[in-house]
């Protein structure tokens, strides 16, 4: 069934910017260390994050830099081409983390459901990038390796995007003038499949096997459940999606800055 159409301003608001009730109480547990896995575990300690985080294979944060860090010659790996290690790579990053560490949880999960809907494998690690400021263009997802090539769009949807409902919804992005762009792109994606389903379009059967949306073809659009679903899902907690990879599931934070600010 088609869902309803998104609130854009409500979801602007909320791109890159997530809610950090714990900032405070995270800034306390690393004050003074300057040693980012000691910060880490400090603030399992005091639990503003799960104890059962520490060294989770499930979780991977990306390293600063593509050298291997000094203190840690042989825990730091590659995933998604990204050099990783078991713990945020410096103390301002494990802030970020803690200070959000609920919707950090809950992003998680919604990222494992975007992998599913596109049949990749949902069970493979995290890694999340930490980032003073990320704005990829709409198109990102073109790029995305591993056969999970999100420009083969279903032909009904050249139809929707000169129809006026769409064209409606391209005013109202455009609008919403700031927005992400990758946000942008997720979320006219996700609107021409949700336009899609209100018709009696399918699928169709002529999909490249490479396409993530082979796994679809041949069923009406309102038979199968949004595969952006989830990715918008992400944006509204404040994160972003950046790969989905044979590999590991990559999710990017803004980090958190110095001085105090709305929303954080």
């Amino acid at each position: 069934m088609p869902g309803a159409p998104i609130d854009l301003e409500a979801l602007a608001a909320r791109v890159m910017r997530p809610e950090r009730p714990a900032l405070a109480d995270a800034r306390a547990a690393v004050a003074g260390l300057v040693d980012p896995r000691g910060a880490w575990l400090a603030l399992a300690h005091r639990g503003s994050i799960p104890s059962d985080w520490i060294d989770a294979p499930s979780r991977r944060f990306a390293a600063r830099s593509r050298k291997r860090e000094p203190d840690e010659p042989t825990r730091q790996v590659r995933l998604a081409g990204l050099h990783v290690l078991p713990h945020p790579a410096r103390v301002d990053d494990a802030i970020t983390v803690a200070a959000s560490a609920r919707s950090i949880g809950v992003a998680e999960a919604h990222a494992r459901e975007a992998a599913r809907r596109i049949g990749a494998a949902p069970d493979v690690p995290v890694v999340w990038r930490i980032a003073a400021r990320w704005n990829p263009t709409g198109l990102r997802w073109r790029r995305m390796k591993n056969d999970y090539d999100f420009h083969i769009l279903p032909p009904a949807f050249v139809r929707i995007e000169s129809g006026a409902s769409a064209r409606r919804f391209a005013y109202a992005l455009r609008r919403a003038s700031g927005m992400n762009g990758g946000a942008v792109g997720d979320l006219r994606m996700h609107e021409f499949w949700r336009l899609a389903a209100t018709t009696d379009a399918r699928v169709p059967e002529s999909l490249d096997a490479l396409s993530p949306w082979r796994r679809y073809a041949g069923r009406r659009f309102a038979d199968v459940p949004n595969p952006l679903d989830p990715w918008i899902a992400v944006w509204s907690l404040g994160f972003g999606i950046a790969a989905i990879r044979d590999d590991a599931i990559v999710l990017v934070a803004p980090r958190v800055r110095d001085e105090a600010s709305p929303g954080q």
